[in-house]
């Protein structure tokens, strides 16, 4: 029997190369060397400081909100306690609270991604000069070509069942928001029975399978032909259209103007709305505003339309000169201009035309009981009286007009032969 102890148990030592005694080897121990090479570290992901930050959630802008009535009221609440109320109030907060806080947060988003977009394009080029400095150049994957004229992708079952349930819901509830409405079609949908969704899903088969066949018929004889051509050609690259920063700009519409008087109105009552909320106040003027406002605003968009396409008119023919010269310094052939028919100035006049006679008569009684009625708004006027007008006043100016006519003709044609533009 061993009786040895665990303190009398002989020392497991290394094992020298060079040792030559006789000791058991089971008494030795050597020094193990690492059995797993060391793992390559993560690269960590660089995070560009100067980047546009996301959207916050709706959460957090309904945090933000709350905490400070959370610290007027309890202003000793420390941070984990004030977490937790924030999400019990979120959690109890009503449809329409958090409806309203996803709105801002989509527009938040929106205005976010944009923002992004922009600055990633704006350092893309820099981000590309230095992977190629540092790396060799990683050929690019060829972006998959798309189809312009493939028909689109049949819709599937829940869309063509939204299609139809919006317009009840619309219906009974016209003031929903689109927020709600998606939540209200996901509900029904999924309420439905199974004869209503497979009576969808049918429609969506056969919709698709219509589309994929109509495809296929069409693209069948230039798929043919491309099979034959061994050679790829390349399509040509649209041209660019290029504006002219100096040509003056399109008239601003009715919305616009009706938006920078009451953006005014709103920023002194309420001097601290973000810009988010105030494009949902001016839609929501807008569409309260009555028929006469307006009208007003379509009235000021039509007089500033009239003039910015008078300006850009002229601005286009005072720039056709440069144009065209620049053209002739280029090794293009000029293109013949077209020969601008000659109009005598000394010919009669055509005969005025039923509505711009009764326009003629009625102008006059407008100004008379309306003297600021500007030019748009009178144009407007002249044609809801003349569609107004019953069959005999229109009979009176149509025979107006023939007999009118009549006379033109006449003295159309004499002048004509007089100087020998026609026989006699």
């Amino acid at each position: 029997m061993n009786t040895q102890t665990p303190h009398d148990a002989p020392m497991r030592v290394p094992i020298d190369p060079n040792d030559s005694s006789d000791e058991p080897v089971a008494l030795k121990t050597v020094a193990s060397a690492p059995t797993n090479a060391l793992k390559p570290k993560k690269r960590k992901k660089v995070v560009d400081p100067n980047a546009p930050k996301r959207a916050l959630s709706a959460f957090v802008l309904f945090s933000q909100a709350e905490r400070a009535a959370i610290k007027r009221d309890q202003p000793d609440t420390p941070n984990s306690a004030m977490l937790k109320l924030l999400g019990e109030r979120w959690k109890a907060a009503d449809a329409d609270t958090k409806a309203k806080y996803a709105a801002m947060h989509a527009e938040n988003k929106a205005e976010a991604d944009e923002a992004r977009r922009v600055y990633a394009v704006d350092t893309k080029d820099d981000s590309d000069a230095e992977s190629v400095s540092a790396q060799a150049p990683v050929p690019k994957k060829r972006k998959k070509v798309v189809d312009p004229n493939a028909p689109k992708r049949a819709l599937s079952a829940f869309i063509l069942f939204s299609q139809a349930e919006r317009v009840a819901i619309k219906r009974d509830q016209p003031d929903t928001p689109s927020s709600v409405m998606l939540k209200l079609l996901g509900e029904r949908w999924k309420a439905a029975d199974a004869d209503t969704k497979a009576k969808y899903a049918a429609m969506h088969a056969e919709n698709k399978a219509e589309a994929r066949r109509v495809y296929a018929a069409d693209t069948k004889d230039d798929s043919d032909a491309e099979s034959a051509d061994t050679t790829h050609t390349p399509k040509p690259t649209k041209r660019k259209k290029v504006v002219d920063p100096n040509a003056p700009k399109r008239a601003l519409s009715a919305f616009v103007l009706f938006s920078q008087a009451e953006r005014a109105a709103i920023k002194r009552d309420q001097p601290d709305t973000p810009n988010s909320v105030m494009l949902k106040l001016l839609g929501e003027r807008w569409k309260a505003a009555d028929a006469d406002t307006k009208a007003k605003y379509v009235a000021m968009h039509a007089e500033n339309k009239a003039e910015a396409d008078e300006a850009r008119r002229v601005h286009a023919a005072d720039t056709k000169n440069d144009s065209d010269a620049e053209s002739a310094d280029t090794t293009h052939t000029p293109k013949p201009t077209t020969r601008k028919k000659v109009v005598d100035p000394n010919a009669p006049k055509r005969a005025l035309s039923a509505f711009v006679l009764f326009s003629q008569a009625e102008r006059a009684a407008i100004k008379r009981d309306q003297p600021d009625t500007p030019n748009s708004a009178m144009l407007k006027l002249l044609g809801e009286r003349w569609k107004a007008a019953d069959a005999d006043t229109k009979a009176k100016y149509a025979a107006m007009h023939a007999e009118n006519k009549a006379e033109a003709d006449e003295a159309r044609r004499v002048h004509a032969v007089d100087t020998g533009r026609a026989p006699a």
